[in-house]
């Protein structure tokens, strides 16, 4: 297994420990799990952004929905998979 070592200053760890201790977790487990989600939300966030910009060239080009709100969004956190 790799490690890692980063500088942080006195008040960082202290916020750091207090973050880890409240979810249950170690500093270094607090770490890589927010770091893995904020790379997760990163990919929904790329993903979102592809689907609607096709969405707005669709509209751009005349090709408009009936459909409410609602059900838009229903339909593309279902092609999302959230």
């Amino acid at each position: 297994m790799s490690q890692i070592q980063i500088e942080v200053t006195t008040d960082q760890l202290s916020t750091l420990e207090e973050l880890a201790r409240a979810s249950g977790l170690s500093v270094g487990e607090y770490l890589l799990e927010t770091a893995l989600l904020q790379r997760s939300l990163a990919e929904q966030k790329r993903d979102m952004v592809a689907l609607l910009s096709s969405r707005v060239e669709e509209a751009r080009s005349g090709n408009f929905s009936d459909q409410s709100v609602e059900d838009i969004a229903k339909e593309l956190f279902e092609e999302m998979g959230v």
